[in-house]
């Protein structure tokens, strides 16, 4: 307000909060990779020493991040989360935690979901991290190693000849990032299935 008074402060309290963050382990027996069907699916181990005096005992939340730029400067990436609708298996709200041996679930993230049209060959990463909702040391995290990125569709390119002396009347292209595991079907079927005029 307007008036003269001196505002008089006649207590405070101190706070400490004491808390430990919840350990998360990737515990995959192969390296975290992008499947030859588009998925990431790893497996991980989560507890939290402190849960029975926390916020919410017994439980964290747990989410899947990935980088989208500076990957390959530690400490500096930039990093999002997946959205819920990309992900499948056990992550979220309520996830359950003893204090002392690790609780161990699955979890498969839908890279296209999240993150379409995207290429990164040489230091794509993902991270979990746990949350025990506790005021501070309320996070833990554990990232994958790096692996290739590959949510972007090759470009196909298609030209027709239709000159009586043309070697070839039909020209059909494909570029892409990679090579790697690149193939091309040829059919007069909707399904692709073998027409007998093309090659199985």
């Amino acid at each position: 307000g307007s008036g003269s008074g001196t505002p008089i402060l006649s207590s405070a309290t101190l706070s400490y909060v004491v808390n430990a963050p919840p350990d998360i382990f990737i515990v995959t027996s192969t390296p975290v990779s992008e499947s030859s069907v588009g998925v990431v699916a790893l497996t991980y181990q989560v507890r939290d020493l402190d849960t029975a005096s926390g916020v919410t005992p017994g439980f964290v939340s747990v989410d899947l991040q990935y980088c989208t730029s500076n990957c390959a400067s530690v400490g500096n990436e930039v990093w999002a989360i997946a959205a819920t609708s990309s992900l499948t298996g056990t992550f979220g709200p309520s996830i359950s935690v003893s204090g002392a041996s690790y609780n161990t679930y699955s979890l498969v993230w839908d890279p296209v979901n999240s993150y379409p049209n995207q290429y990164n060959g040489s230091n794509f990463k993902i991270r979990l991290r746990a949350n025990d909702s506790e005021a501070a040391n309320n996070m833990g995290y554990v990232e994958s190693d790096t692996f290739v990125l590959d949510t972007k569709d090759p470009v196909v390119s298609m030209g027709i000849d239709g000159r009586s002396d043309a070697p070839y009347n039909l020209t059909i292209g494909a570029t892409d990032d990679t090579s790697a595991g690149r193939q091309m079907k040829l059919s007069n079927n909707s399904d692709l299935s073998s027409d007998g005029l093309n090659g199985s």
